[in-house]
């Protein structure tokens, strides 16, 4: 994962071990705060911030592929918004199949399917 990353989002020249090592120390702290305070949050995005963070610290912010970036970002905005629309449609579309089931029948069929 390190290869790919230092590839196409941080200048590999930057990246060594303690690059490696203090990305993967700031994500597992960041992980670890976000997980106390029980905030969602992505391990990925953590990892990558992580590693970039701890490459701009060795070797300043002209270590940063802007180009690689892009995607990164731009999956990072879009995300919620494709789930929150996901989670809409199937919260809709299950809604509108138990409308007219009688209520002890769909808290039976619910408690077994939401285990599935």
């Amino acid at each position: 994962m390190a290869k790919t990353i230092s590839e196409k989002l941080i200048d590999p020249k930057a990246v060594d071990v303690y690059v490696i090592c203090g990305g993967l120390i700031g994500a597992i702290a960041w992980d670890i705060i976000t997980w106390l305070m029980a905030l969602p949050t992505s391990s990925s995005h953590a990892i990558i911030s992580g590693f970039a963070g701890a490459a701009i610290a060795k070797a300043g912010f002209g270590v940063i592929l802007v180009k690689g970036w892009v995607p990164v970002i731009s999956f990072l905005i879009l995300s919620p918004i494709i789930g929150m629309i996901l989670g809409w449609l199937i919260m809709t579309l299950v809604s509108w199949l138990a409308n007219k089931t009688e209520r002890y029948k769909a808290e039976s069929r619910f408690r077994h399917l939401q285990l599935a």
